[in-house]
């Protein structure tokens, strides 16, 4: 009887290190997933802070993409993880492409709350890690006029916060002077 006891016990401290041994491997594979970036931006207040603190950042960004929408013509251009579109090489995207995890950047031209015609860019995080929801999108962006892009129809209001619920759960709200945070779910 007591060597079955032992056996036991035994097989349950195997079955505990093979549970330890599997959750250190998923950290493993979360940590080599976000590739060296600092963190998940997927938290309003995250990116409040993040453009409060990478406000110079941000304005060197927005130099160098309104430079090239000009010189592309005026048509959009849209940069994936490497931060270069075409014969188009902006550093300081690629920059923070490198450092955050950072899913696209795009710039073209759109129309805000009022209508009116605006310079817009918009930075689309990524999330990272184990548990990847491909229903939920979230960033930040800078209109020109000042004032929330729409994401496909009217925005209503609610204490400083935009929401528009056609096609999907759409929120935007004022980070600073231009730039918003907003998320999208499906």
């Amino acid at each position: 009887m007591k060597g079955g006891s032992i056996l036991k016990k035994s097989k349950i401290a195997l079955s505990i290190l093979i549970c330890c041994v599997g959750c250190l491997s998923i950290c493993l594979i979360i940590v080599s997933r976000m590739g060296g970036k600092v963190r998940i931006y997927e938290k309003k207040e995250e990116l409040f802070v993040f453009v409060n603190h990478h406000q110079t950042e941000l304005d060197a960004l927005l130099e160098e993409m309104k430079e090239a929408y000009k010189a592309n013509g005026e048509k959009a251009i849209y940069l994936s993880n490497d931060g270069r579109d075409g014969d188009y090489s902006f550093p300081v995207a690629e920059a923070l492409m490198h450092e955050y995890p950072i899913m696209g950047i795009s710039v073209n031209i759109q129309e805000d709350s009022n209508g009116d015609k605006t310079f817009a860019i918009r930075i689309s995080f990524q999330q990272v890690g184990y548990f990847i929801l491909a229903d939920d999108y979230w960033g930040i962006y800078y209109a020109e006029t000042g004032r929330p892009l729409p994401h496909a129809a009217e925005l209503a209001e609610s204490g400083g916060i935009y929401y528009s619920t056609y096609g999907c759960i759409y929120e935007t709200e004022n980070i600073s002077e231009n730039w918003y945070y907003y998320r999208e779910r499906w």
